[in-house]
């Protein structure tokens, strides 16, 4: 009896974090930064990051329609997600805005020096984030982009994350 209903809470939670995450018909998750970081630089796939925060109404517009807008338009299907949080991740999250506002949305490409992208701030509309990475996306198609927002903060290993917190 405790099995089945510790069975039924894991599937509960699972069943429920997978609603709150937006996925699309095509199958690309949002990941977290590290994940999707080192994901996009194996894989020589562009990363399209979005940094937001709970309490911003034009990041969670952004996050639940713009992204769903990217991943039904098909244009995430080259590219590997990354959301960051503001709250939860402050040190990345002011690396990639340069402490600039919020939401932000940006488009890394894979070059030999590392990522280098193209950013947008704030959230116009579905229609434009969807213009605006589909743009960045082809733009840099084979070649590497010569008027970057600026490079993707390479993240810290475990160890090192260990190592900063005191652990």
């Amino acid at each position: 009896m405790a099995f089945s209903y510790l069975l039924c809470l894991l599937s509960l939670a699972v069943l429920a974090s997978d609603a709150a995450s937006p996925v699309s018909q095509d199958g690309v998750h949002p990941q977290a930064y590290a994940t999707a970081y080192y994901q996009a630089r194996q894989s020589k796939r562009p990363l399209v990051v979005v940094v937001g925060a709970k309490w911003c109404p034009a990041c969670q517009k952004l996050e639940k329609e713009g992204v769903p807008g990217l991943q039904q338009a098909g244009v995430l299907k080259k590219a590997v997600l990354a959301l960051v949080d503001y709250d939860e991740e402050p040190e990345l999250a002011q690396k990639l805005t340069e402490g600039g506002p919020i939401p932000q949305l940006f488009v890394f490409h894979p070059t030999e020096n590392g990522f280098q992208g193209q950013r947008m701030v704030g959230y116009p509309s579905r229609q434009a984030v969807i213009n605006f990475v589909s743009a960045a996306l082809k733009k840099n198609e084979g070649k590497a982009d010569t008027k970057k927002a600026q490079g993707a903060p390479t993240p810290r290993s475990p160890s090192n994350q260990q190592a900063a917190s005191g652990r």
